[in-house]
């Protein structure tokens, strides 16, 4: 291959069961090889891709898409199986993309949206379906991917970019917010070029993750394995669902030793094995003392990929409070009734 720029992608693209490394150069080269170095597939695109390319189901068939920008604007969307294009793309900016795309959904129905800045200082919301776009002006260029999640807690998913003015920008959307959605920095944790929602993934349930002050000896976390990846053996039939067993481990980050209060070694997580996808209930030592932690999910599945999930608790900061004017709330009212019998007893001297 060419001179290589771009990150390389890993994932089963065709859902064979095991995964696939896909590459591109600055001569428009594009393959995936198995983990053999085996070729899988090849193209040409006729320009530069200078960006990591993303992975995800964006028209909603069950297959996974290798989405990727060149710098003569066009923003493929190649399937993960064959690398041909799929229907209605690919799509062409009017500036050249220098920045990895993000794959999310921003509008219901059975596909995802990809978002990317191009050159000619809009920030393109490209359809996977439909592939048409809407597209919001910034007047400056872009070399950064575009991230999303809930930045102010209102429920509903924002956009963050970034440009070469030195100009941060967020846009309100009005797609709900959940935590597959979300695509809070490059690269999704190690191995993380897989848009996750409807797809793949691990995420703790509304009312785990609602925030509050927790109270007790024991925090349970209700969380959802999601894997709707399908896989073919050679014959062409179609596998089981999943690709478990997965492990899952649950942490409290930023609890130490002295707010667990459990002595030199404290437990500050637990990890179990699941056979498959579903919704499940682990139990896992709360501190003892005043706290604040983040609580993190991760799961690794049987290919060795990881995939996670935090939201922020506290524990025992209102029980604090409570215990404060539970002591300082009689004193005061004693204080008071023996105030008010002293000026009684003046009165009637």
């Amino acid at each position: 291959m060419g001179e290589i720029q771009a990150q390389p992608l890993v994932a089963d693209l065709n859902n064979d069961g095991e995964l696939e490394v896909f590459i591109a150069d600055m001569r428009g080269n594009l393959a995936a090889f198995n983990t053999r170095g085996e070729e899988v597939w090849e193209r040409h695109v006729r320009s530069a891709v200078s960006q990591g390319a993303v992975a995800g189901d964006i028209d909603g068939d069950g297959q996974l898409e290798v989405v990727l920008g060149t710098a003569s604007g066009f923003v493929y969307a190649l399937a993960g199986s064959t690398g041909t294009d799929i229907p209605n793309w690919p799509y062409r900016a009017r500036g050249r993309v220098q920045a990895p795309p993000t794959i999310t959904q921003l509008m219901e129905g059975s596909g995802l949206q990809v978002v990317v800045p191009a050159f000619d200082g809009f920030l393109y919301v490209i359809d996977g379906l439909q592939g048409c776009a809407d597209v919001a002006d910034m007047g400056e260029t872009s070399y950064a991917a575009v991230l999303v999640d809930d930045l102010d807690g209102d429920g509903a998913l924002e956009l963050l970019a970034t440009t070469m003015s030195g100009n941060v920008y967020a846009w309100e959307t009005g797609a709900p917010y959940h935590p597959l959605k979300t695509w809070t920095s490059q690269t999704l944790g190690p191995n993380g070029g897989v848009a996750r929602y409807g797809y793949v993934g691990i995420y703790a349930t509304p009312a785990a993750r609602r925030p509050r002050d927790v109270a007790g000896q024991r925090l349970q976390v209700q969380f959802e394995v999601l894997d709707k990846r399908v896989a073919f053996a050679d014959n062409g039939t179609l596998l089981p669902g999943g690709r478990g067993p997965y492990n899952v481990t649950i942490i409290l980050k930023g609890v130490g030793v002295k707010e667990m209060r459990a002595g030199e070694s404290p437990v500050v997580g637990v990890a179990d094995s699941f056979p498959g996808p579903g919704r499940y209930t682990v139990e896992l030592p709360c501190p003892r003392a005043q706290a604040s932690a983040v609580v993190r999910l991760e799961l690794t599945d049987a290919s060795g990929l990881q995939y996670s999930d935090e939201f922020a608790l506290s524990f025992h900061l209102s029980f604090h409070r409570l215990l404060k004017w539970a002591i300082a709330l009689p004193l005061g009212l004693m204080t008071a009734v023996l105030a008010a019998v002293a000026r009684g007893h003046d009165h009637g001297q």
